[in-house]
């Protein structure tokens, strides 16, 4: 039997933290230890933690920090102090239900490709009342306006990038940390581990995702920020291209790290999948320019199959078709393609 452990980051969480423990202590396949990473809060979150950690039957190891770390530091060094087979990452403001632990500790156990494990959640709001929001309405159309569905292979089929929702083996750590740059511990998580092995999604609500205005992730005017995430996935397929070029370097960089890890399918697959966005997106930008001029190309992407790959494919041929075939009708800038092909062909700066 898998050993659990849960990494729990706090940071001046005395509203909502009693709740989240209370939940965690009525687990119907209890942790094997609950290891606590505090960055230096000041309200009454360690006197919470130390009273409710004389209350359970599993050891609950609290450590402060010396320094402020940020939610991304704080729980890499939280998870790394963890030394359960699965480690479960737990923000402090929501509220699991009793099988959580059960059902994606069974996960683990029937799958030995699988190295990370998601569920689904429902929304709460700050007095625990039901939002009826599906915390997917909120996840995928975050992945599609950040641009993290570039990088991300899983995409279709593992929505839920959050870490709350996640639980990870503890034998792959060594191979995804130390979190690069400005990542989260989360994305960190959703897109190192494909390379190495399989992400799985239970599609059941198994998390109270609580949305109350101070959320690292939804700051204050929650609402908006979503409703325009949503709309704006809506229009992907017009804005996704030109998207692309301003992560152009990170892609890239993701692309040399992928290639940097020991030969496997999974590696194989996700670098063939981020080849792929490095050509499809390209010459989709070259389509709408003048679809008279990159017609082939137009025809490349469709029987290729790239098209169908992504996100929103019949709408993005014929939009692509359209706009290129606008632009072509200008005879002004279809002289100035002619030329600047000219002088790709003959090298000419």
């Amino acid at each position: 039997m898998n050993k659990i452990s849960i990494a729990l980051c706090t940071f001046n969480g005395e509203r909502f933290l009693q709740e989240q423990l209370d939940s965690l202590a009525a687990q119907t396949r209890l942790p094997d230890e609950v290891v606590v990473g505090d960055d230096g809060s000041t309200d009454r979150t360690l006197e919470i933690l130390e009273a409710w950690a004389k209350t359970v039957p599993f050891p609950v190891r609290i450590q402060i920090n010396e320094r402020t770390l940020g939610p991304a530091k704080n729980f890499e060094t939280t998870i790394l102090r963890c030394s359960g087979d699965v480690i479960f990452m737990c923000d402090q403001d929501d509220v699991w239900l009793p099988e959580k632990i059960e059902h994606m500790t069974n996960i683990f156990d029937l799958h030995q490709d699988t190295d990370l494990v998601y569920c689904n959640a429902d929304t709460i709001d700050q007095n625990g009342n039901s939002l009826d929001i599906p915390r997917v309405k909120i996840s995928l159309p975050h992945l599609i306006c950040s641009g993290v569905i570039f990088r991300a292979p899983t995409w279709k089929k593992n929505y839920h990038i959050i870490g709350c929702c996640g639980a990870v083996r503890r034998t792959r750590l060594k191979d995804i940390f130390p979190i690069p740059g400005d990542y989260g511990h989360d994305m960190t998580l959703y897109l190192r581990v494909p390379a190495f092995a399989k992400i799985r999604t239970i599609n059941k609500n198994l998390i109270h995702y609580r949305l109350h205005g101070n959320n690292t992730s939804l700051l204050e005017d929650w609402r908006t920020q979503i409703n325009k995430n949503l709309e704006m996935a809506k229009q992907a397929y017009r804005w996704l291209p030109g998207v692309y070029f301003l992560l152009e370097q990170e892609i890239q960089e993701f692309l040399d790290w992928l290639r940097a890890q020991p030969e496997s399918k999974y590696r194989a697959q996700c670098i063939r999948y981020v080849r792929g966005n490095q050509l499809h997106y390209p010459n989709r930008l070259r389509i709408q320019r003048n679809a008279v001029i990159f017609f082939p190309q137009w025809l490349l992407e469709l029987f290729s199959g790239r098209y169908f790959q992504r996100l929103q494919p019949v709408r993005s041929i014929f939009y692509d078709l359209a706009v290129g075939l606008w632009n072509a009708a200008n005879p002004w800038k279809s002289a100035q393609e002619i030329r600047n092909l000219m002088r790709k062909i003959f090298r000419k700066k």
